[in-house]
């Protein structure tokens, strides 16, 4: 009963004011836990991250693993295309449960196919051995200071399109991910572009974090937001002052990032990219009070 009342004035107070929801968010950043020496390397990229939202790791994997991986996606991808043959042409999404797998594509905006694993015991191996990378599970123990609870990963095939995917924020939830290239990713061929320092809940963005709490919009999609938050224009991301970088590289490079981070892919104007992306969810003191407080029917 105490936990039922708190929830709904908990619900009340956040629903009134955005600035009171601001500070709220805030204050349930998750409690710092003391980390014993580690490598180097590790406790240099996790400050990168934290400066910046993201961070580059070159030569994880080689060049061996790096073909496994991309003939798994191959094999994804192909499956992807056989399930869109026929489909009708506004249908962007198949789930396959019994497979443990999500089938989507989105080529009227930017050319992208993609296969999702969701269950991290199903998951072909060197799926499974990319997200489970013992460097990634430290860095995200690290920068969030609580173990991943669940892993998914997706594959995309990027082919040449005419226009950048949108700017956005995957969630205002605590999650990081890792895009493995699998294929050389360069500026031609879809290269993803973050806004360096826009992870860490700047002031700029406190209404964007409070809406998509309001309505419920997970992905936060800059047009696509703007159409499901009755009329309310969120798709400004893109006019944000902020550095960005191209995230470019070799077979086996990574790019580590938190996903508060504003970020998009670019148009692909030639050749093929092909990625692997590791997402990692995480049980922080923020997220399970988002879950908490949050509307029948939101995901955010």
């Amino acid at each position: 009963m105490l936990n039922r009342i708190t929830r709904r004035i908990s619900s009340a107070i956040v629903n009134r004011n955005s600035l009171i929801f601001n500070l709220w968010y805030d204050k349930m950043a998750q409690p710092v836990v003391s980390h014993a020496a580690t490598d180097p390397e590790i406790d240099l990229i996790v400050g990168e991250i934290r400066k910046n939202g993201v961070a580059v790791m070159k030569n994880v994997f080689p060049a061996e693993f790096v073909e496994e991986v991309k003939a798994e996606l191959e094999k994804g991808i192909a499956g992807s295309d056989a399930a869109f043959q026929n489909a009708p042409p506004d249908l962007l999404r198949v789930d396959r449960p019994e497979e443990g797998i999500i089938f989507s594509q989105n080529f009227k905006d930017c050319g992208r196919q993609m296969i999702d694993w969701i269950d991290l015991a199903t998951m072909p191996a060197p799926i499974r051995k990319f997200a489970s990378e013992p460097r990634f599970m430290e860095i995200v123990r690290r920068y969030w200071h609580v173990d991943p609870s669940t892993i998914h990963v997706g594959g995309v095939r990027l082919t040449p399109c005419p226009t950048d995917d949108a700017w956005h924020i995957d969630s205002i939830c605590d999650q990081m991910k890792v895009m493995l290239c699998v294929s050389e990713v360069t500026s031609d061929n879809g290269p993803m572009i973050y806004k360096l320092k826009t992870h860490d809940h700047p002031r700029v963005l406190h209404d964007w974090y409070f809406n998509a709490y309001r309505y419920g919009k997970s992905d936060a999609y800059g047009k696509k937001s703007a159409e499901n938050r009755k009329g309310s224009d969120y798709a400004g991301l893109g006019n944000i002052q902020a550095e960005s970088i191209c995230l470019a590289g070799k077979p086996g490079d990574c790019f580590v990032f938190d996903t508060r981070g504003v970020h998009m892919a670019s148009a692909c104007k030639q050749g093929t990219r092909w990625v692997a992306i590791a997402g990692y969810a995480l049980e922080t003191r923020r997220n399970r009070a988002l879950v908490s407080l949050k509307k029948p029917g939101n995901a955010f």
